[in-house]
């Protein structure tokens, strides 16, 4: 199956990953401020085949005619934006929550901020990028490494005796990149740190993939420094430099795949570290030595292919779970009806907002799984009503069904695999029960409303269903005296 997801631009290097999977991507390019938009940097990665960028407007206009199959957020502010869509969703955690909450100055409490974003996360599959961040979270969800192709690399030649540092606002996340750590490291050592770092004097975004791929191959040595507390102990960059073939020295860190003298150096003795950038910078043989020790890492520990295979499962199953969440039975399996606890509910009656029936389909939608048939009030009934003040909005009803329409024809307008656990009929005045209800094995139920207008009416009527609920208590009495059970 090719789905189509909608996804949004915060990790290009990541989107490219992901887009290796082989659906189609649509993403939309984020508005960051009032008039202000994340778009694409080709700087950091061309736009692949299979994605195609969109504006926030045109990814509505297709949200609203169904035009998605998924949705995969990477914050809760892409959550957000689509929280009124029934869609299957999936969002990835790519920071600590301890992280962001500090770099935001800790204005909000880990607990107020679980507690507000607890509905926006209800149902939604939840994918973290490493083991780090499902503990920080303390969510449960699926934990799915980056993964690398190391063939697609390669070529280190380590020719400048140089350090290459890359990351995004080094300064500005300091308490997670460990900029200010770098600098203790590196000291008078020569250095490229390419990314966009307004405050870093001489700091430069690359002039697109090939030119970063270019410093991995030439630059002698990759310093990373993230800091074990509010983050992992690599990110893509230093994996794409191992995979490159490049030696690491890196600060301590419990997650990091660097092991010390055998595939790059890594210690929390800075002296320790500057020293061995130093022997680095004058041993290019070394370099080459350990450059291969750490490209064997990546292909062993961050394999691409174990990545898109995680990530397929989840994709199937996160539509799966959903299928299921609202109704849709694919797999045929059998559930008891008291075991259920997302019902499927198949309700009739005509639409209008001021009636009875409007708010109990409301009502229902929260916490169960509801089609709709039936018809629309008509100008003349709204006239005859008195009811042109309110000027409410008419909605259509999922599916069609006027007076004369078989239930059986409504049955086979539902979406395949979504089964009703009952029929309910609810009065308005307006409609009739179908002819051909009695056919149909399904548990029936009915609520009837002016029972004291129309009591005998209401008792033929009555006599179709198993379950029968009343507007008004005075009538269950006779109703069950005239042979109606369950009322």
């Amino acid at each position: 199956m090719n789905f189509k997801i909608l996804s949004f631009n915060w990790h290009e290097p990541y989107l490219c990953l992901l887009a290796r999977i082989g659906y189609e991507f649509l993403i939309v390019e984020p508005e960051i401020t009032p008039g202000q938009y994340r778009r694409w940097d080709e700087n950091m990665r061309p736009v692949p085949e299979n994605v195609q960028l969109i504006s926030k407007t045109t990814a509505r206009e297709m949200l609203e005619l169904g035009e998605f199959d998924l949705i995969i957020a990477h914050n809760i502010k892409d959550l957000l934006e689509v929280k009124d869509y029934s869609l299957p969703k999936i969002i990835v955690f790519h920071n600590c929550l301890t992280t962001e909450i500090k770099l935001a100055k800790d204005k909000v409490t880990r607990k107020d901020y679980l507690d507000k974003i607890d509905i926006l996360l209800e149902g939604v599959h939840k994918v973290f990028i490493s083991e780090k961040k499902r503990q920080d979270w303390g969510l449960n969800g699926d934990v799915i490494l980056p993964g690398l192709d190391v063939s697609e690399y390669g070529g280190y030649s380590g020719d400048r005796e140089v350090v290459l540092q890359v990351g995004n606002m080094l300064q500005e996340r300091d308490l997670m990149m460990g900029y200010s750590l770098s600098k203790k490291i590196v000291r008078d050592h020569p250095l490229t740190i390419m990314g966009m770092n307004p405050n870093i004097p001489g700091s430069r975004l690359s002039r697109g993939f090939q030119d970063l791929l270019e410093h991995f191959r030439s630059s002698r040595v990759f310093i990373n420094t993230t800091v074990e507390e509010f983050e992992d102990g690599y990110n893509l960059s230093m994996l794409e430099a191992m995979a490159t073939g490049m030696p690491v020295v890196s600060s301590w860190n419990k997650s990091s795949p660097i092991e010390d003298g055998k595939n790059g150096y890594v210690s929390k003795d800075l002296e320790y570290l500057n020293r061995h950038i130093d022997f680095l910078l004058r041993n290019p043989k070394e370099a080459m030595r350990l450059g291969g020790k750490a490209r064997e890492t990546v292909q062993e520990k961050f394999p691409l292919k174990r990545f898109l295979q995680s990530w397929r499962k989840v994709i199937e199953k996160s539509v799966l779970e959903f299928l299921e969440r609202t109704g849709i039975n694919l797999q045929k399996s059998t559930q008891l009806f008291k075991d259920k606890i997302r019902k499927n509910i198949l309700m009739d009656f005509v639409s209008y907002p001021a009636t009875t029936a409007h708010f109990l389909e409301r009502a229902f939608r929260q916490k169960h799984n509801v089609k709709t048939c039936g018809s629309q009030i008509n100008d003349k009934i709204i006239k005859l009503w008195n009811l042109e003040a309110l000027n409410w909005e008419i909605t259509p009803q999922d599916i069609f069904r006027g007076n004369a329409t078989p239930l059986q024809q409504v049955m086979a307008e539902l979406p395949e695999g979504w089964q009703p656990d009952f029929y309910l009929w609810v009065e308005t005045g307006l409609s009739d029960i179908p002819v051909d209800l009695s056919e149909h094995e399904l548990p029936k139920v009915c609520f009837l409303i002016d029972t004291h207008i129309h009591f005998e009416r209401h008792l033929e009527i009555a006599g179709n269903f198993d379950f029968v609920f009343l507007a008004q208590k005075a009538y269950v009495q006779p109703m069950m005296q005239a042979g109606i059970k369950n009322v």
